[in-house]
């Protein structure tokens, strides 16, 4: 199954005696991924955007997208990434706090599914720059599988100043 995934991090990961930035924990990440057979296709590069909400002086987030083939379920893909994220050292800590690495499943072969742990496609999404204009860098034709509305118009009708804060990285 073809499916999106959003990467993003903000601090640094300390991994078996290592200490990795955010862009290198995303290629700690693919390896462990790969290891566990989800192949990953293409990867938009790295995207720049603040943390939310500002005013908390959070470091900037790095994001990327992913699309990746598996055929794991996707509860069972679910699992896995966030076995991955705990053993790159991420904790439950509350909402928008920081973090050193997160996956997020966005979209599963357009699949439209509502779990107790599982809502596809992600259903905020369409809200975050730093995921449409990563998703956008890799999938140009792709559209929202509930509503039909293509990844141009999800842009078109973000506010700007999401627009405008979220940049690729030099």
């Amino acid at each position: 199954m073809s499916v999106f995934i959003a990467i993003g991090a903000n601090m640094p990961s300390l991994i078996k005696g290592v200490t990795r930035a955010p862009a290198q924990s995303f290629e700690y990440a693919a390896g462990q991924m790969r290891r566990l057979g989800i192949v990953i296709t293409h990867k938009s590069r790295l995207w720049q955007s603040p943390s939310w909400p500002s005013g908390r002086g959070y470091p900037n987030f790095v994001n990327a997208v992913w699309k990746v083939e598996t055929d794991l379920l996707p509860e069972d893909l679910l699992k896995t990434l966030k076995s991955i994220e705990r053993e790159m050292g991420r904790e439950a800590s509350q909402k928008n706090a920081p973090r050193v690495i997160d996956l997020d499943i966005i979209d599963y072969n357009g699949l439209q599914l509502k779990t107790g742990d599982l809502t596809l496609p992600h259903p905020r999404m369409t809200d975050r720059a730093f995921v449409l204009f990563p998703l956008a860098q890799i999938s140009p034709d792709w559209r929202h599988p509930e509503s039909g509305m293509s990844i141009w118009e999800a842009i078109a009708r973000l506010p700007s100043d999401d627009g405008l804060s979220c940049v690729p990285r030099p």
